[in-house]
């Protein structure tokens, strides 16, 4: 069986025997009839499928004037058109939400009765780093397919090949510039994964313009005039990839390509309709500028804030929280920063690129399919996750576990066990949720007698200051 995995899907080739029995041993197989689904748009994926028999009917919503594919702008669309890609054996998929940690971008459906092995999150990024191969295939097939989003369906697969040749992925620490104003254009930046804030020189400070999350890209707007230079800086709110298609390769393709060009200068327009408004409206900007740089809506993806205009200090949501959560919340509702008015109080906030998943030895943290990240009962109290996450939002808690046979034997009741806890979005709670910034309630914004709580994705809540201050 492990010949045949491995002579049936290339990404498998250069493992050695051993590499793959482990592998294996943390992936599993599963098999779909024909019309099942694998996954939805606009899910959280945790997994890497490769496609052993049968194949995969893979639908993706046409390509938005920006290349972008975030899911917050697409669920808000009556009618989305999609086009469908057919997928064979030995290829593979679910990269995009593995490896950027955004939503899968199309629905996956088997188109035959098909063999998958699906690999979990933590056994192929632990594959990608171990083996420069694999790590080079993955990397390769993200580039090639994002960018075909950016381009087009209509476009040849041969100059779709030959765009990602030239193109590059770089990687920004928080606070390094992808460019900087005044500077010559070089090139475009398709964000693979974190985010960028745009921001121009005005007088002695910056003014923030827009804030971009993964999905989209930047740069665009001087590629297109001869002789233009930037007109902004991007800096990276935290570690940001980039996929960099060069401008000696980009700007010829766009002047081939008349339905790209026309993308482009519609997104140059909205741009700088949105740069004009924010460099009249300075306090939204600096309201902005404190949401990413200071309260980490840089990381997020649902974030909590607290309208201290409208709090009474009742202290409702913290409570809400802990009697739905066995008497412990998960909400510190005086910690956290503070500007003008807006507080963000000390809570998780689901981000984009968890920290707290990254040294977790029994698997506990996961990511729900709607983009909760939340602890199972697999936790061991290790504390490896409040160690690393950079807000203070994970705490270690007694909790009482179930009887243990010693227990049993001496008449004694549960014994309680320290584990960590946080906040999970009340995500098996009847509060109708629709997931991180999906616009229904949490217990604590539920409980809030006055408005003053409000969770939601930092990109509507960054809409949302725009458009009321």
């Amino acid at each position: 069986m492990l010949g045949k995995i491995q002579a049936t899907i290339p990404l498998f080739h250069g493992l050695t025997t051993l590499q793959l029995r482990e592998f294996l041993l943390d992936a599993g197989v599963v098999r779909r009839q024909a019309g099942e689904t694998i996954f939805t748009r606009n899910q959280y994926g945790n997994s890497l499928y490769a496609i052993l028999a049968g194949s995969v009917a893979f639908s993706i919503p046409l390509v938005d004037s920006d290349g972008g594919t975030d899911s917050t702008d697409a669920s808000d669309r009556e009618q989305v058109r999609e086009k469908s890609v057919e997928l064979e054996v030995g290829e593979f998929f679910g990269e995009l939400s593995l490896i950027a940690d955004r939503r899968h971008t199309g629905t996956a459906v088997a188109k035959d009765a098909c063999v998958l092995i699906e690999g979990p999150r933590t056994a192929v990024n632990r594959l990608r780093k171990s083996v420069e191969a694999v790590g080079r295939a993955i990397d390769e097939t993200f580039v090639v397919r994002r960018i075909r989003d950016l381009v087009g369906p209509e476009v040849a697969k041969e100059e779709v090949d030959a765009l990602a040749r030239a193109a590059e992925i770089r990687t920004f620490i928080a606070g390094k510039e992808l460019f900087k104003e005044g500077d010559a254009p070089d090139g475009l930046h398709l964000i693979r994964r974190g985010s960028v804030m745009i921001s121009c020189a005005q007088g002695n400070r910056q003014i923030v313009l827009a804030y971009i999350m993964g999905g989209h890209i930047v740069g665009e707007m001087a590629l297109l005039a001869p002789g233009a230079q930037r007109s902004a800086t991007a800096r990276a709110t935290k570690l940001t990839e980039s996929v960099f298609i060069p401008r000696d390769a980009i700007v010829p393709f766009v002047e081939g390509h008349p339905g790209l060009r026309r993308r482009l200068q519609q997104l140059e327009l909205e741009r700088l309709r949105q740069n004009v408004t924010a460099r009249q409206d300075q306090p939204s900007g600096d309201v902005v500028d404190f949401l990413i740089r200071t309260a980490g809506a840089g990381e997020a993806t649902d974030i909590l804030l607290i309208d201290e205009a409208l709090c009474v200090r009742c202290n409702n949501c913290e409570k809400a929280c802990a009697a739905t959560h066995g008497g412990i919340s998960r909400l510190d509702r005086e910690a956290g920063p503070t500007f003008a008015t807006i507080h963000v109080p000390t809570t998780c906030r689901h981000c984009e690129n968890p920290l707290c998943m990254t040294d977790c030895p029994p698997d506990a943290l996961r990511r729900s399919e709607n983009g909760e990240v939340y602890i199972t009962d697999q936790c061991i109290g290790c504390g490896n996750c409040q160690q690393n996450c950079p807000y203070g939002v994970i705490q270690m808690a007694v909790v009482e576990t179930r009887p243990r046979f010693l227990s049993f034997l001496f008449g004694r009741g549960p014994e309680p066990e320290k584990k960590a806890v946080k906040c999970d979005l009340c995500k098996d709670l009847q509060h109708g949720r629709a997931g991180p910034g999906g616009g229904s309630w949490a217990a604590c914004e539920a409980s809030c007698p006055t408005g003053a709580v409000l969770r939601s994705n930092p990109k509507r809540i960054v809409e949302r200051v725009r458009r009321t201050a």
